[in-house]
């Protein structure tokens, strides 16, 4: 499972640095050695092992589909969500995933049935989702902006009443509390990514980069205290407390680990789906 895991991770990587064909066969790899240790297993394989092992074949499919819709290759992500949904029924990502990839494949634009019918296709694999998951807020969000555009389509035909099962949100989502429990926990998560939405991790907030030092000077205590002393000594003696450049200094710094942060969150969200 380690050697699975290691490519499943390699894919990932690969995939946040816009090399999609790399992602593919990492993925691809992952999936046959999952292939030869279940096949090495016996018989009677404990339930524990066997849900273990239908989650990490679901990630390596979604994650591979997403790698083959970014690559424009439609209808290999469409098979490849059908099979995550195969391995985890209940989990909303393999639906949406079909669902996206079909809506690329069909290219729906235009007011004629076929385009109707197609929409009603991509509308019938939310609406499994929503039957097998609930209702998540992916599969409404997808749900609702499908039945927007089949409302268009119909507009000529006076026929745009419809009804979504997705009730509507009448209070605000729930946030993440923000407890010292909550936050060790993603100090610990730190380095997965949120966009391959692993199954078994919370959702946590998007962190650039993996070097360690990026995370320790955040925030070096230390060095803050001393900095105010230095200041209190200043203002004490009567000194000048703020040195010509140091302000625009600390706005650029600020700025361009803001432009480094949007950049890698680009990269890994490039492509990702219009109608979601």
């Amino acid at each position: 499972m380690e050697d699975i895991e290691k490519r499943r991770h390699g894919g990932n990587q690969a995939l946040l640095e816009q090399d999609f064909l790399t992602a593919v066969n990492k993925y691809t790899e992952a999936l046959k050695l999952l292939s030869e240790y279940e096949s090495s297993l016996t018989n009677e394989v404990p339930n524990q092992l066997s849900e273990s092992l239908l989650k990490e074949k679901a990630k390596l499919y979604s994650n591979r589909s997403h790698a083959q819709y970014l690559q424009g290759k439609y209808k290999e992500s469409v098979t490849d969500a059908g099979d995550c949904i195969d391995a985890q029924p209940k989990w909303d990502k393999g639906y949406v995933r079909k669902a996206l990839a079909l809506a690329e494949l069909h290219k729906l634009s235009s007011a004629d049935q076929q385009s109707v019918e197609k929409l009603e296709m991509i509308e019938r694999i939310y609406m499994q989702g929503l039957k097998m998951c609930g209702q998540t807020d992916m599969l409404c969000d997808g749900l609702s902006k499908i039945q927007l555009l089949k409302s268009e389509l119909l507009k000529s035909e006076g026929n745009d009443d419809l009804e979504s099962p997705c009730a509507p949100r009448t209070t605000p989502q729930k946030r993440v509390a923000w407890d010292e429990a909550t936050l060790k926990q993603h100090f610990l998560e730190r380095g997965h990514l949120y966009g391959t939405m692993k199954i078994d991790h919370p959702d946590t907030p998007f962190l650039a980069g993996s070097d360690e030092s990026l995370f320790n000077n955040i925030l070096d205590v230390e060095k803050l205290r001393h900095e105010l002393e230095l200041l209190q000594t200043k203002q004490a003696n009567g000194e000048e407390l703020v040195q010509h450049g140091t302000i625009q200094d600390a706005h650029d710094s600020m700025k361009k680990r803001k432009d480094d942060f949007i950049q890698a969150r680009n990269k890994l969200y490039s492509g990702e789906a219009k109608f979601l």
